[in-house]
């Protein structure tokens, strides 16, 4: 790292001399800025091309990176080559509406990749390219149910296929995108950023900050060189704005054509159980709530230790608001799996609800544990901690629920009480001013102990 200091001006005068093409824009935390090829991102570091002499850089002395001005202005062009291999996938169904989602091309001999949870009741099942081609469906080539994904088979006579990336390379804050079409709209771009790695209904899946809508479903998800690293599943309920992927390293295993049936075979193959449950989660998805309740209750009368009825039983208890009976349905999930994170999330929070800091804090901990989780589970697993005096926890959890997001006013709020109430004065006024800047409300109290003036 010393060696690298070192170079810095030497590297700073150089790239003056330099016309640079296909360059990144590198911000160092001393101020200056680095323009220069990427060859390398070895996770620790990266390697740049500085007048043909190969230089590293540490990641600790980094501020941030993006692209330049003249990759920004390609993005228009790769949007364009990616949707080539993006489709429409339309399902028809009996006696019901038809469906619209996304899929995309993954091999020249016409293999699709798509989401079970659309196709488990399909008839009939057609793909329209971006050009307006219209191909029926020739087989199912594979599908998993437990990570909602299918492949389906075309008649396509060497269609432009995705790259695949590597979904373990992802970081925090990476940029991410997708191509999809939420709501009927076709062939949208997307952009966001990866959050993190989390379980959702026992399933590791990706936590990206891009919407999601009816239609996504199926979308791929790419990294910033347009390499497909996520296959979009569903919105989340718990963080508007923010919707979850299949890993794609997880779903490699399954893109292939080890299953070739037709959608008859297919259907025979579903349990009732299954069946009663994926009805149960489009319910959900067309705010049928208590539709749904009814096809989850059917399931479990058939199966009552199938995990995804009760989940699904719990999820549609939660959103209707019925505190208790969804608490109950939670609990029979945790006798099922007792690491099932969103039942201990809304355990959690119903204890912090009802004051109960204790019990709160045993199952917002153990969620935590066993993932990431939003910037609300880290504030509000911060509020129980103070509840109980355990300051240094607290300012531990509002810290983090800071660093995923640092416009987050009312953790800045919190951090600032519990350092108050941990009797660092000095740094419970720099965030309490922070949070003031970002907008928040602090109390009157509060301001006048810090020598504010409220008005």
């Amino acid at each position: 790292m010393n060696n690298m200091r070192i170079i810095l001006p030497i590297l700073t005068f150089l790239l003056a001399l330099l016309p640079l093409a296909d360059a990144e824009i590198i911000t160092l935390k001393t101020g200056k800025v680095v323009e220069a090829p990427v060859l390398e991102d070895a996770g620790d570091y990266i390697r740049v091309d500085v007048s043909n002499v190969l230089v590293t850089i540490f990641r600790d002395e980094i501020e941030s990176i993006k692209a330049s001005v003249e990759e920004e202005q390609d993005t228009s062009y790769l949007i364009d080559l990616l949707s080539q291999s993006v489709v429409v996938v339309r399902v028809f169904r009996q006696d019901k509406p038809d469906l619209l989602g996304t899929g995309f091309i993954i091999s020249d001999d016409g293999l699709i990749v798509t989401n079970f949870h659309l196709i488990f009741e399909a008839k009939e099942i057609e793909i329209e390219t971006i050009a307006g081609d219209v191909y029926a469906m020739e087989f199912i080539a594979n599908y998993n149910e437990d990570l909602d994904l299918a492949v389906l088979k075309v008649l396509w006579d060497k269609p432009p296929v995705l790259i695949l990336g590597d979904s373990d390379t992802l970081k925090k804050n990476d940029k991410v995108f997708s191509i999809g079409h939420p709501g009927g709209e076709l062939y949208e771009y997307k952009e966001g950023m990866f959050v993190s790695r989390v379980m959702v209904d026992d399933q590791p899946e990706l936590l990206v900050k891009i919407p999601s809508q009816q239609g996504s479903s199926g979308s791929p998800i790419f990294n910033s060189n347009g390499r497909v690293v996520g296959i979009s599943v569903s919105g989340s309920i718990e963080m508007a704005g923010f919707s979850y992927g299949i890993p794609i390293n997880l779903a490699k295993n399954y893109l292939n054509n080890n299953k070739i049936m037709s959608l008859e075979e297919f259907t025979l193959q579903l349990s009732d159980e299954l069946k009663l449950t994926f009805l149960g989660r489009g319910a959900l998805l067309e705010h049928k709530d208590n539709k749904a309740i009814d096809y989850f209750q059917k399931a479990l009368q058939r199966n009552p230790d199938y995990l995804r009825a009760r989940v699904g039983l719990a999820k549609a208890y939660t959103i209707l608001n019925q505190q208790e009976e969804a608490a109950q349905a939670w609990k029979q999930v945790l006798t099922l799996n007792e690491n099932n994170q969103r039942a201990h999330l809304f355990l959690g929070n119903m204890y912090l609800d009802q004051e109960k800091f204790e019990e709160a804090i045993v199952h917002l901990q153990k969620a935590v544990d066993l993932a990431p989780q939003s910037i609300h589970v880290y504030n509000n697993l911060g509020m129980a901690y103070g509840s109980i005096k355990n300051n240094k926890k607290a300012i531990e959890y509002y810290e983090k629920a800071i660093e995923m997001d640092t416009n987050f006013a009312k953790a800045y709020f919190n951090l600032s009480a519990a350092y108050y109430n941990a009797r660092d004065f000095e740094k419970s006024k720099v965030y309490c001013i922070q949070a003031i800047e970002l907008g928040y409300n602090v109390p009157e109290y509060f301001l006048n102990i810090h020598g504010f003036n409220s008005q």
